[in-house]
């Protein structure tokens, strides 16, 4: 499968480097949906080279999917970002908790 396999390329400016892997080649679909990248922009995704070329797809992909696709082209792991995530949430919800919670407050 190419790259642009769905993905008209008159939409977006790349900076494709001829002969590069693509930057989430050894990332499956599933991870790069649990990174929340939808289903349909995959393929996009799958054409990225560069961090330029994930700069101009930013605007296609949620704040979330982006932030993580970041990460892990920065050399993080899927599962390290999910962490970080996992503990983000855990520790905004405890914050929720407690300050809504007199007997909590401390």
């Amino acid at each position: 499968m190419t790259c642009w396999a769905g993905v008209n390329p008159a939409h977006f400016n790349f900076q494709l480097t001829l002969g590069a892997a693509p930057l989430f080649a050894n990332v499956d679909d599933r991870n790069l949906m649990s990174l929340g990248v939808f289903e349909d922009s995959i393929s996009l995704d799958r054409c990225v080279t560069s961090e330029a070329d994930l700069d101009t797809v930013q605007i296609k992909l949620p704040v979330e999917a982006y932030e993580g696709l970041f990460l892990v082209a920065a050399g993080d792991t899927v599962s390290a970002v999910l962490s970080a995530r996992l503990l983000v949430s855990v520790k905004a919800g405890f914050r929720a908790i407690t300050s809504s919670s007199p007997d909590l407050k401390r």
